[in-house]
């Protein structure tokens, strides 16, 4: 009886007092050592003798600190107790009313994602008390549905084997990217026959989408979303062998975005196992162009890179370091020389074919790092300097190097 009294005076007393205090985990620690102390009582209240339950007045005591460290726990990130299921489970009848009233008072207006994952949680809550009451299945899906919680209708509509159902909810209401494609994800793992309705789920919202693209060049979230459908239905094209739409999207995107990772995604989808040879052959010098008249070194580089071509990466880092200061690579880098990372880069790759070139790329790299100054950057020069040294070593060179490391102290 001490403890439990003892444990709803702490809560309470933290609880208010917490705005006011600085917490790195400890105090939420302490709450849910006194949640869990909590709940451990309501748990044991039907094993005991009657006259060692506790009376209406302090049940409602305990149930009043136990919803106050519900609440709590909801607005701070958790207590790791599950509370509400602990009530709804030990409490009679007349007091679930009574916390489902007061639950029922946290649902927040709106649909901005605070309050929907708030009320989530609130919804739930409410549920778990209906639960115990033994509500009817369309009961619970009310509340879902009256607090505009679609996705979670649709995922207990899909639970209860009412595909349609959820089909028609998603179809209605989901619009956000990430509930789109996992609305789309769920239906294929009903099987082969919801295939094609789940591509077309996500075909639709992208198709919504597009005609708000047309001269918005600034408008991120909606080509950031257009970019999440075309990706993830590229691969679900390829998964389910439909390899001309994949490369299709693929080039779509590449379009609209050219970079060295939109033209690996056209590469995998040409060179797909359906595809004709032909295909990546007369479309690689078509990307190759567009990226050199947009000025895209930076992906030249790493795409030459990528497919073993040296000399056409040492090109492209030649045309990076001749661009004028003013203008913006394809990654966003402003010219002050070619960025060290491609230089680096490049200079290794460079070593066996072109050591003259690999010398002078870690010789610029060396000394922008020496410029940088600090240990960090001096133990990457260093790093460097070793292979400098090899390399001269490797072509009998070494009075050239001794005649660069002079320079370089000086």
């Amino acid at each position: 009886m001490g403890q439990r009294a003892g444990r709803v005076t702490i809560a309470e007393e933290t609880i208010i007092q917490y705005e006011g205090l600085h917490d790195e985990g400890q105090i939420s620690w302490i709450l849910g050592v006194c949640a869990a102390g909590l709940v451990a009582c309501l748990n044991a209240q039907p094993t005991l003798p009657k006259r060692e339950q506790l009376d209406a007045e302090e049940r409602e005591e305990l149930l009043t600190t136990l919803f106050d460290l519900w609440k709590f726990g909801d607005n701070y990130g958790g207590i790791g107790v599950d509370v509400a299921g602990a009530i709804a489970g030990n409490a009679t009848a007349r007091e679930r009313k009574w916390v489902e009233a007061w639950v029922r008072e946290e649902m927040r207006p709106g649909q901005d994602s605070s309050s929907t994952w708030h009320n989530r949680s609130v919804v739930d809550f409410v549920v778990k008390l209906k639960q115990a009451e033994h509500a009817s299945e369309e009961d619970v899906l009310k509340e879902y549905r009256h607090a505009g919680l679609y996705k979670e209708l649709a995922e207990r509509l899909l639970q209860l084997g009412r595909e349609n159902e959820a089909l028609d909810v998603a179809q209605a209401h989901l619009t956000e990217p990430m509930e789109v494609t996992w609305f789309a994800e769920q239906l294929l793992k009903l099987g082969e026959a919801w295939r094609e309705q789940a591509l077309a789920f996500v075909e639709t919202r992208l198709n919504e989408l597009k005609p708000a693209l047309q001269g918005k060049s600034q408008d991120f979230t909606s080509a950031y979303t257009v970019d999440t459908y075309r990706r993830w239905l590229s691969e679900k094209y390829l998964l389910y062998g439909k390899a001309k739409q994949a490369l299709d999207m693929e080039l779509v995107r590449f379009q609209a975005s050219p970079d060295h990772t939109t033209y690996r995604s056209v590469r995998s989808a040409a060179q797909a196992a359906d595809q004709p040879e032909e295909v990546w052959s007369g479309l690689r010098p078509q990307l190759i162009r567009t990226l050199e008249q947009q000025g895209r070194w930076g992906a030249l580089v790493t795409i030459y890179l990528d497919e073993g071509e040296v000399g056409q990466a040492l090109a492209a880092l030649a045309e990076m370091e001749r661009a004028p200061r003013t203008s913006l690579y394809g990654y966003g880098y402003r010219a002050e020389g070619a960025p060290s990372h491609y230089q680096a880069q490049v200079a290794e790759a460079a070593e066996e074919s072109y050591p003259d070139e690999a010398i002078r790329l870690y010789k610029s790299v060396v000394q922008r790092l020496i410029d940088g100054r600090g240990r960090e950057n001096y133990q990457q020069a260093t790093g460097y300097l070793a292979r400098i040294r090899g390399l001269h070593q490797k072509q009998g060179r070494e009075p050239e190097w001794q005649a660069y490391m002079a320079t370089l102290r000086n």
